[in-house]
């Protein structure tokens, strides 16, 4: 990958990568791959470039991550909301 500075581009990624894993937000290989061509493009470098997936093996081996999709607990459904909705959507189709 051409890049305007490689050593920036990794800790602007790898800070981006601890912020979003530590916040559970799922985080998988291809949204590595297009945020890194983001700030490569935003730090000044080519357009063109590519993150491929040895770029990203590595780029996880330097940083001792091993897995990317981050699975959030489920969140607990608002039931009484959801009752309420499907008595409402009853009512219209009865009119």
């Amino acid at each position: 990958m051409k890049c305007a500075n490689d050593v920036e581009l990794d800790s602007i990624l790898y800070k981006w990568f601890i912020q979003n894993s530590s916040e559970g937000v799922p985080i998988s290989r291809i949204k590595i791959q297009l945020k890194v061509l983001n700030f490569n493009y935003k730090l000044g470098g080519s357009k063109e470039s590519q993150a491929s997936s040895g770029w990203l093996e590595k780029f996880k081996n330097r940083h001792e991550i091993r897995q990317l999709s981050i699975v959030r607990e489920k969140l607990s459904s608002d039931t009484e909301a959801g009752n309420s909705f499907i008595a409402e959507l009853q009512d219209l189709i009865v009119e």
